[in-house]
C-alpha cells in the first residue's frame, strides 16, 4: 500500500515537472520571439530614420543650388545694371565732351592765341613760345647692349653732355644712381630726374614749381610720374600763356586726366595724364622708348627746386 501511495506521488511529481518544463519553454519560446520582433521594428526604424536623413540632405542640397543661382541671378542682374550705368554715363560724358567741342568751336577766333597756328617747319622746332626744341644726344647706347631689369642706363658721359646743352646751374649736385637703385630709392634730400624732362621737355633747373606742387597735393611721389605728365605741364603751360591765361593746377586739371597706370614695375605703378577736349600740341612723340631708364639723382636745394620747400617734395 505504502509502495502504491510512493508511486502515484512520484508520477505526480513527474507530472508536475513536465508542466513546469513545458510553462518554461512556453515562455522561453515567446521571449524569443518577442526579441525577434523588437529586432525587426529595430530596423524598420532605422531604416525609416535613415530615410528621412536622406530626405533631409536631399532638400538641404536642393536648397544651397536654389540660393546659388538665385545668388547667380542677383550677381548677374548687378552686373547688368552696373554695366547699364557705366554706358549711360559714358554717353552722358561723351555728349558733355561734344557740347564742349561744339561751344569751343563758337569761340574759336574770340580768344586771343587760339587761331589756327603755322604749320611750317621740321619736326622738333617749338609751335608756341616756351615749347623747347628737342635736345638730340649723342651719347646714348643702343638698348640692346643694356641690361633691362630697371637699373639707370645714364652714365657719366651722358651726364656730362646734358649739363651743358640742358642749362644746368653749376651749383647743382648730380648722383648717378647704383646697380641696385632705382627711382624710388633716390637717398633723403635728393629726388629722381628723366633725361627725356630736359632733352625732350625743355625743363632746366630749377624745376617747375606747378609739378613739384601738383605732385605734392595729389600726393603722388615725381619718380612716379610718366613722361607725359611733364610733357602736358609744358605744353599747356605755353598754350595758357599764349591764350592769355593764368596757368594753376586747377586749368591743367581742368584739361588734363590723371590716372594710375595698368602695369605694375616691381611694387609701384606709374601715373599718367591724357589730355581732354581733342587738345593737340603738333609733331611731338607721345611715346618715348626706354624713357624710364634713363634716369639720375638731383639734390633739392633752392638751386634745383626753387622756393619749394624739401619737406613738400613727393621723392
Amino acid at each position: 500500500m505504502r509502495l502504491c501511495l510512493h508511486f502515484l506521488m512520484d508520477c505526480a511529481f513527474l507530472l508536475k515537472s513536465c508542466h513546469i518544463v513545458e510553462e518554461v519553454r512556453a515562455k522561453v519560446g515567446l521571449g524569443f520571439m518577442i526579441l525577434l520582433m523588437w529586432d525587426n521594428n529595430h530596423k524598420k526604424e532605422k531604416e525609416y530614420v535613415d530615410v528621412i536623413q536622406a530626405d533631409a540632405a536631399e532638400a538641404h542640397r536642393r536648397k544651397a543650388a536654389e540660393e546659388a543661382l538665385e545668388a547667380e541671378r542677383v550677381a548677374d542682374r548687378t552686373d547688368r545694371e552696373e554695366a547699364e550705368r557705366a554706358a549711360d554715363q559714358a554717353d552722358r560724358r561723351a555728349a558733355a565732351e561734344r557740347a564742349e567741342r561744339a561751344r569751343q568751336r563758337k569761340l574759336k577766333g574770340a580768344i586771343p592765341g587760339t587761331s589756327p597756328l603755322p604749320t611750317e617747319g621740321t619736326s622738333g622746332q617749338a609751335r608756341l613760345k616756351g615749347i623747347p626744341d628737342v635736345i638730340k644726344m649723342s651719347g646714348c647706347p643702343a638698348p640692346a647692349k643694356l641690361t633691362d631689369d630697371g637699373r639707370s642706363w645714364m652714365s657719366r658721359e651722358i651726364l656730362l653732355e646734358l649739363i651743358p646743352r640742358a642749362g644746368f646751374p653749376d651749383s647743382l649736385e648730380f648722383r648717378l644712381p647704383e646697380a641696385h637703385e632705382r627711382p624710388y630709392d633716390a637717398p633723403p634730400g635728393w629726388m629722381c630726374v628723366y633725361e627725356c624732362m630736359f632733352t625732350e621737355f625743355g625743363m632746366s633747373f630749377p624745376l617747375s614749381p606747378m609739378l613739384l606742387r601738383f605732385a605734392a597735393e595729389r600726393d603722388v611721389p615725381t619718380s612716379h610720374l610718366t613722361h607725359g605728365v611733364i610733357r602736358y605741364i609744358v605744353f599747356t603751360e605755353a598754350l595758357a600763356k599764349a591764350a592769355g591765361f593764368t596757368f594753376d593746377r586747377l586749368l591743367f586739371e581742368h584739361v588734363t586726366d590723371l590716372r594710375t597706370g595698368s602695369m605694375w614695375e616691381r611694387d609701384f605703378k606709374r601715373f599718367h595724364t591724357t589730355m581732354k577736349y581733342d587738345i593737340v600740341f603738333g609733331n611731338y612723340r607721345n611715346k618715348i622708348h626706354w624713357w624710364k631708364n634713363y634716369f639720375f639723382f638731383v639734390k633739392i636745394c633752392r638751386a634745383s627746386v626753387g622756393k619749394i620747400k624739401a619737406d613738400q617734395i613727393k621723392t
